[in-house]
């Protein structure tokens, strides 16, 4: 069950507990296209046990307490779901904006962490584009380039992760599984016919959501994400988004990237994880 993002009062003025709600919901979005969704008593859960090393395939959103169902009760049966679909839940997020304190014993008790809170960005205004932007960059629709695009995402993968071909593997065909949402436009940039960056926005009706942002290490430092982000925001403008977000890690060197394109911290949020995946 797809609890509701806001109120439309709410909704109107994308407070920051929307916002989240609104990054949790680009999850699940992507989530039902490479997983199986199951709606429980107090969580959604998405399984998919071909895939154990991507996070993303295996986890539980939206966790609630419904009237009569404690939190340790909601963790069992989450438990037992994903033990029966013969997966393990990489990791948990709920419906608020924070975890209510109800949640904290019974998720240590349940062999959960807290995850290192997440920031949340939101666009405050319109970047201007660079006086000296790089030369020989080309911005294209990723789904343009369909069949370069799995050996390009393992590559990058590869190399900034440091995965084994297993994982590669795991983590690319749930890349593709992702280009089958419709509300995800992914972008690619080369640099004279080679693919060097990626990144995403996804549709979420008066919300943008930009999403996987990766460029190969060699071509960092260019302004190639730059200009590769410059296009999703002129995309976004286009769209007439009210808002436009992004979740990051606060101590990633992109952080720096996205405040000099106007992109401020709102809040954070964590998830709860048992085991570390991609």
């Amino acid at each position: 069950m797809e609890l509701p993002l806001a109120s439309q009062n709410a909704r109107a003025g994308h407070d920051a507990t929307s916002l989240v709600r609104a990054i949790k919901r680009a999850d699940v979005i992507l989530a039902r296209t490479a997983a199986t969704e199951t709606a429980l008593a107090g969580a959604t859960a998405f399984v998919n046990p071909a895939r154990p090393q991507v996070h993303m395939c295996n986890f539980a959103a939206e966790l609630h307490l419904p009237p009569g169902l404690s939190a340790a009760e909601a963790l069992l049966d989450i438990h037992a779901h994903f033990q029966q679909a013969n997966a393990t839940c990489s990791f948990l997020q709920c419906h608020d904006a924070d975890w209510p304190a109800a949640w904290e014993q019974p998720l240590l008790d349940a062999g959960y962490q807290r995850a290192p809170e997440a920031a949340i960005m939101r666009l405050t205004q319109q970047p201007q584009p660079p006086r000296h932007p790089p030369a020989m960059v080309q911005i294209v629709p990723a789904r343009a380039v369909l069949r370069d695009l799995p050996a390009f995402h393992a590559h990058i993968i590869r190399h900034t992760y440091h995965t084994d071909a297993d994982v590669t593997a795991q983590l690319t065909a749930t890349f593709m599984d992702h280009l089958d949402e419709p509300r995800l436009e992914p972008f690619v940039a080369r640099v004279n016919g080679q693919m060097v960056a990626i990144a995403a926005l996804i549709n979420l009706g008066d919300i943008g959501v930009i999403d996987n942002v990766q460029t190969l290490a060699e071509h960092r430092s260019r302004g190639i994400a730059t200009a590769l982000l410059l296009h999703l925001l002129d995309h976004a403008a286009r769209a007439q988004f009210t808002s436009v977000i992004l979740e990051t890690l606060p101590d990633t060197p992109a952080m720096r990237l996205y405040q000099t394109l106007g992109f401020v911290e709102l809040r954070r949020f964590a998830k709860w994880t048992r085991e570390s995946t991609k």
